[in-house]
């Protein structure tokens, strides 16, 4: 806060300038003046919220220098100063609403006690002035959201009539520019929450620095877009795009996420609605680029050719396994220009539609679970996103392939231990070892280990082990085949070791567990 000292004194202004601690009243520069003339200038120039102004100087009256602050610096607050009691110089201060009226010599305690008088009224207006601009503000704002309402009709009069009935600042006679920012994709490490602190804090971030000492008008449209509009005579068009341009890197770099912006110029009141659905179009038919900046020109869409995949060819690879090849193809495609240049939100449906048939037949032969398929796919990406760009498409398209590959590997890796296990159980007898196993599905012994292992949670030795002894426990139970006999038929030429192995497995001994068995079959234990 800045305060200005008139008098034509010198030492007037000295003693003034002396009596108080300025800078803990918040005043942080005191400026002089000599004359009115003077005093005007410093006003002109400068940031003056308080006036100290005597009334008698040489040939000049310094009520005539309130009185013009008045007339044109309403915030300024005076505080006459003088050295001779009139009443008519009284009457005049009250006339010119001055804070306060004190003699010379200026007593400490009434300097101050005028001075906190001025910073308080100041204070008080200052927050009227803000509530006032808010409530302007909003009441601007919902003024625009009612004309973006397409199934009103407007006209040129009956606009200027709802903005003078409802007291607003807007010009029905300025043209202005429509923007539509729209988040394509959001840093996928953010919630709900996230997204939300970015969409409310779009046009504080704008006023901050792109459209910064700009009044702009606000709405949100939905939850990922907004439209900010202001006059058009504000910033030059080639100024807006490099602007735009720079806040799409702002908001890539510091909060990685995509956003497209779209500007539409020269739009009058009663074209809000309809320039809207131009904005909102644009967006649905861009499908390749997701941020960037464009100008939206009323002009119609021209259909570009366009070309479908040979998905009979990328079924084959699917069917064959070759996920590589199919993963290439699919790239290759989705980075053609004449799926670039002609894609369509028409077009973008069919293929994904093909494409998703192309997986349900796929996996109707393998017998495979479909619904868990696309349980898995939509783990990652939903389908309904892939139709939203390219990038997103070629995105859920390679999701989908990597989905089958590993359903197509979990499936090899079942089968690779069924096959171990069947041969385990038709070969109880022999000392079956790892490098056997591995031969028979074609894997090195540690990979096969491994394997197996992922699939039954054991190793195999442990499985081998646990399918002799129920092999072992299942003989005595139901043969009278001697136990030197039964640790011999599954593999054991070490009666004390086959011992001690059933032990481990049952708690028994091999007599022990089959005389144990029998008394509670017979119900004498």
């Amino acid at each position: 806060m800045e305060l200005l000292i008139v008098d034509d004194e010198q030492l007037a202004i000295q003693g003034i300038s002396m009596l108080l601690n300025w800078e803990s009243m918040g005043i942080h520069h005191i400026w002089t003046a000599n004359t009115i003339a003077e005093a005007r200038d410093v006003i002109r120039e400068e940031n003056i919220s308080i006036v100290l102004c005597d009334i008698e100087m040489r040939n000049e009256n310094g009520l005539y220098l309130v009185e013009w602050i008045q007339q044109n610096y309403k915030g300024i607050k005076c505080i006459i100063v003088t050295g001779h009691v009139n009443f008519d110089y009284t009457r005049k201060s009250v006339e010119l609403n001055v804070v306060d009226y004190l003699g010379k010599p200026v007593k400490q305690k009434d300097l101050k006690e005028a001075v906190e008088k001025a910073i308080t009224q100041l204070s008080r207006e200052k927050r009227d002035s803000m509530t006032r601009m808010e409530n302007e503000k909003n009441l601007e704002n919902h003024f625009f959201r009612s004309l973006l309402q397409e199934e009103r009709e407007y006209d040129p009069d009956k606009i200027r009539e709802q903005i003078e009935t409802r007291g607003l600042s807007l010009s029905p006679e300025t043209t202005y520019y429509l923007i539509l920012m729209r988040f394509r994709i959001w840093n996928p490490e953010y919630g709900e929450k996230e997204r939300k602190q970015l969409m409310y804090g779009i046009i504080p971030e704008l006023q901050r620095g792109a459209l910064k000492n700009i009044r702009l008008l606000g709405a949100k449209l939905g939850e990922d877009s907004a439209l900010i509009c202001f006059p058009q005579y504000k910033m030059e068009i080639n100024t807006l795009k490099q602007r735009m341009e720079d806040l799409v890197e702002f908001y890539l770099t510091y909060f990685g996420c995509q956003i497209y912006i779209y500007i539409s110029e020269n739009m009058e009141m009663e074209e809000f609605a309809p320039g809207l659905r131009r904005l909102r179009q644009s967006d649905l038919r861009n499908l390749v680029r997701n941020k960037g900046v464009c100008l939206v020109e009323d002009s119609p869409v021209k259909e570009v050719p366009f070309v479908y995949p040979e998905v009979k060819i990328w079924a084959l690879l699917l069917d064959n396994g070759e996920y590589d090849k199919l993963e290439t193809e699919v790239k290759t495609y989705i980075s053609s220009s004449y799926f670039l240049n002609g894609i369509t939100p028409e077009r973008m449906r069919k293929l994904i539609s093909l494409y998703k048939e192309m997986y349900i037949i796929w996996l109707r032969k393998r017998q495979a679970e479909s619904e868990k398929f696309w349980q898995l796919v939509s783990f990652q990406q939903k389908e309904e996103e892939a139709a939203r760009s390219a990038e997103q498409c070629m995105g859920w398209m390679l999701v989908c392939i990597e989905t089958a590959r590993t359903m197509t590997e979990d499936d090899v890796e079942k089968s690779v231990v069924r096959r171990i296990c069947e041969y385990i159980d038709a070969h109880l007898s022999e000392d079956v070892g790892r490098k056997e196993l591995a031969d028979l599905v074609y894997l090195s012994p540690d990979h096969m280990a491994r394997v197996f292992k992922k699939e039954t949670g054991m190793t195999l030795t442990d499985y081998i082990v646990e399918k002799k002894m129920k092999k072992s426990a299942e003989l005595l139970e139901k043969t009278e085949f001697s136990v030197s006999f039964i640790a011999s038929y599954i593999g054991y030429s070490n009666l004390s070791h086959f011992s001690g192995a059933f032990k481990n497995f049952s708690g028994l001994s091999p007599s022990k567990y089959r005389e144990t068995y029998r008394k509670e079959e017979n119900g004498t234990a």
